[in-house]
């Protein structure tokens, strides 16, 4: 006896289904690096972009709790967080593990934006590296 075929709209939902998963798995893998990749960001960095401002606010008011200064907290380090920002923005909508998922009613999509546009300013800062006098 042969099966019945799927539709056409059953097979796109379950391919999308198995690729978001692997992607979540890509996502979870790249996330698992070395708790901390480079030293954290020392003193205040110079913002002068509005959008990086927004998005150091906004860090600060929903991130910087767990995800401290580029430091390990509750959250991995982010101060050189390795995942294109497609990636990033995925794992802040779907959330994982500990942290929560933020909607677009908690984080717009231009906060969200702003946001990552923050921690590749981050990422992207000189480090301050401490004079040693002799």
């Amino acid at each position: 006896m042969r099966r019945p075929r799927s539709s056409a709209s059953t097979l796109v939902r379950r391919r999308a289904r198995g690729g978001a998963l692997a992607l979540l798995g890509v996502v979870v893998i790249a996330a698992c690096g070395p708790q901390r990749r480079s030293d954290p960001l020392r003193g205040r960095l110079i913002v002068l972009d509005s959008t990086v401002a927004l998005g150091e606010q906004l860090f600060s008011r929903e991130c910087q709790s767990c995800h401290p200064r580029g430091e390990r907290g509750l959250g991995p380090a982010l101060n050189d967080k390795p995942l294109p920002e497609w990636a990033i923005a995925l794992q802040v909508r779907q959330g994982y593990g500990a942290m929560p998922a933020f909607s677009p009613d908690d984080l717009s999509d231009a906060e969200l934006n702003a946001v990552i546009s923050y921690l590749k300013a981050v990422r992207n800062a000189v480090p301050v590296v401490p004079v040693v006098r002799r």
